[in-house]
């Protein structure tokens, strides 16, 4: 491997600290999903919340998809929500 890509290519590359650069509207998404998992006093971020998330935030896009492929958005809402309760 050395001769092939030099001295050193199969050394341990050094893990870059800090966070992973996200855009606004990924972070704003990943907030969103938080206070969803806090509203439904959940003790963790799942898909759901994200998809609730979703359904929450002012997305252009979001809203003409859901319309497009006939989605009762309230019933989403609700049933994701029920994905969410601990199972008695």
């Amino acid at each position: 491997m050395e001769r092939k890509f030099g001295k050193g290519a199969l050394d341990r590359v050094p893990r870059r600290s800090g966070h992973l650069p996200f855009r606004s509207d990924a972070k704003k998404c990943l907030e969103l999903s938080l206070r969803e998992a806090i509203r439904l006093k959940s003790r963790e971020i799942r898909v759901e919340h994200l998809a609730l998330a979703l359904l929450r935030a002012p997305d252009p896009m979001v809203g003409p998809i859901l319309a497009g492929l006939a989605v009762d958005v309230p019933a989403l809402k609700r049933d994701l929500e029920l994905r969410l309760r601990p199972a008695a």
